[in-house]
């Protein structure tokens, strides 16, 4: 079975709790670095923000957007 190349992981805004998004909670801190440990990029789609360590990004076609450039 070949391998795939993978360097992201993508995760819809609806299936993380809201504490996830607020910066003083820490709540996402811990696996978000260890997914940037394995040298991926973690997107979250449903939100938006400017960022080159995790993205936040309005839907799954800005995404792609972004990984193509």
């Amino acid at each position: 079975m070949p391998m795939l190349k993978q360097d992201g992981v993508a995760v819809p805004a609806a299936r993380l709790e809201e504490r996830f998004f607020s910066l003083g909670s820490r709540f996402a801190g811990e696996p978000m670095q260890k997914v940037v440990n394995y040298r991926l990029k973690p997107a979250v789609g449903g939100k938006s923000n400017r960022s080159d360590h995790m993205w936040f990004v309005p839907d799954l076609d800005a995404l792609l957007g972004v990984r193509s450039s």
